[in-house]
C-alpha cells in the first residue's frame, strides 16, 4: 500500500509546460478535439484510466507496472485498465471500475475530462483512454494480482525532449502508428502506453498555445 498525492492545490501555483493547470481548459480542449474511434474485427474493447493529479503546482500522470505473472502485458508499464465487462454501461465505466479494482480509487475521486484516440494493440485489444483528474484521492489499496507497482511521473519530465525517443512507425491492423518511447524515472514507457501519453501531451499543448 502506498500514498497518492492530493489533487488540487492553489490555482496560482504555476503551469506545467504541456498540460494546462486548470482542468476545465483541458476538458474543453478534449471536448473539441476530434478523436479517432476504432472498431476492428476480432479485437476486444478495453479502456484505461489516464490519471492526472496536481501537486505543488506541478502535474503528474500515474502509471502501473504489471506483474510478471499476468496473462497479457506482463511486466509492462500501463495505465489502470482492462477489457470491457458485459455489465459495464460504457467504456468510461470500464475505466472507472478498473481504477477502483486495481488501485482502490473510486469514481467519487475522479473527474472524467474526456477521451482521446483509440489505440489498438498487437495482442488484439482496442483501448479507449479515459482522462481522469484525481480529486483528493484516498490512500491506495493496490490489487497485487494486477499491479506490481504504482508510480507517478511529472509532466515536466515527460515533456523534456531529452527523455523522448522516436522509434519510427509500425503497422497494427492495417493502420500506421508512431512508436514513441519515454525514458523517465529510471524506466522505459513504450507501446500503447507511450502512444497514449504522447497523444495526451499533444492535446494538452493545444490548450496552452
Amino acid at each position: 500500500m502506498s500514498s497518492c498525492p492530493q489533487g488540487d492545490a492553489s490555482p496560482d501555483a504555476g503551469v506545467a509546460p504541456s498540460l494546462p493547470l486548470h482542468r476545465e481548459l483541458l476538458r474543453s480542449t478534449l471536448e473539441f478535439t476530434v478523436r479517432r474511434k476504432l472498431s476492428i474485427e476480432g479485437f476486444a474493447a478495453a479502456a484505461v484510466l489516464v490519471p492526472i493529479m496536481r501537486r505543488a503546482g506541478e502535474l503528474f500522470l500515474g502509471y502501473t507496472l504489471r506483474p510478471d505473472e499476468m496473462p497479457t502485458h506482463a511486466g509492462q508499464i500501463s495505465f489502470p485498465g482492462g477489457r470491457r465487462d458485459p455489465d459495464d454501461d460504457d467504456l468510461v465505466a470500464t475505466a472507472l471500475r478498473e481504477m477502483e479494482e486495481e488501485l482502490g480509487i473510486g469514481h467519487q475521486h475522479i473527474e472524467v475530462l474526456g477521451k482521446i484516440d483509440d489505440v489498438p494493440t498487437p495482442v488484439g485489444f482496442v483501448i479507449t483512454p479515459v482522462v481522469g483528474w484525481l480529486i483528493d484521492p484516498p490512500e491506495l489499496v493496490i490489487d497485487e494480482r494486477e499491479v506490481g507497482e504504482y508510480f507517478e511521473v511529472s509532466v515536466n519530465e515527460l515533456s523534456d525532449p531529452a527523455n523522448f525517443k522516436d522509434r519510427g512507425e509500425r503497422e497494427i491492423a492495417g493502420l500506421t502508428y508512431p512508436v514513441p518511447e519515454f525514458h523517465v524515472a529510471g524506466r522505459l514507457i513504450w507501446g500503447a502506453t507511450a502512444r497514449i501519453t504522447q497523444r495526451l501531451l499533444q492535446i494538452g499543448s493545444l490548450a496552452t498555445d
